[in-house]
């Protein structure tokens, strides 16, 4: 259940790229850094 709820952040984070302009998008580094802990949640 923790990967699925880090998997639907991670897609959540991805979205703030396009939602009002990317003005609530995260850093490249930060989000990569929530990838590689959902993969090695895996």
């Amino acid at each position: 259940q923790l990967v699925e709820r880090m998997k639907d952040r991670v897609k959540f984070v991805e979205s703030r790229d396009e939602f009002k302009g990317g003005f609530d998008k995260l850093p490249a580094d930060a989000l990569a850094a929530l990838k590689k802990v959902v993969a090695e949640l895996e």
